[in-house]
């Protein structure tokens, strides 16, 4: 079941993505920011079509590693994955729901990795309409999504622990 949420979920997100990207490009102006200060302020500028660009660039690369990560790692030899207790956990009659296991806990951080990226948008297309004048959370944004990593990795490590 989380299996199947994990991908109904990335697959939303990227929806989400795709739709966020299609109303930017209606709404922004010609010259965007394209850089910010560490205090959220913009520091350089350039076109619509740069910004747009890129967030589709790193919509596809993301869509791409968190999808085909899985598929390549069922592929791969045992010795190429890095697992804790790898040698018990790839044993083949585990080797299959380690696998999906993986798969939906990759999803998931692929789900938090997009959610970032949109969130830095939608600041980035508030600053460049005159609706802010520097990012409103990023630093907060970004210390929610290392956050979550931290905590991706412990839930992680917790599931792939040596069994008594």
């Amino acid at each position: 079941m989380m299996r199947r949420l994990s991908l109904l979920g990335f697959l939303l997100v990227c929806a989400l993505s795709v739709a966020q990207l299609l109303h930017a490009a209606w709404v922004l102006p010609e010259q965007v920011p394209l850089h910010f200060s560490f205090d959220g302020t913009p520091d350089s500028h350039g076109s619509r079509a740069a910004l747009i660009i890129l967030n589709w660039v790193l919509l596809a690369f993301n869509a791409a590693l968190f999808l085909a990560l899985p598929w390549l790692m069922a592929r791969l030899p045992d010795d190429l994955i890095n697992l804790p207790n790898k040698d018990y956990w790839l044993a083949p009659a585990r080797r299959q729901s380690t696998l999906e296991s993986l798969a939906s806990h990759m999803r998931w951080m692929g789900c938090a990795t997009q959610l970032l990226m949109m969130d830095l948008l939608a600041q980035s297309v508030k600053v460049a309409t005159g609706s802010a004048s520097a990012l409103g959370h990023s630093n907060w944004s970004l210390g929610i999504y290392l956050l979550f990593t931290a905590l991706w990795v412990g839930l992680l490590y917790g599931r792939f622990r040596r069994p008594a």
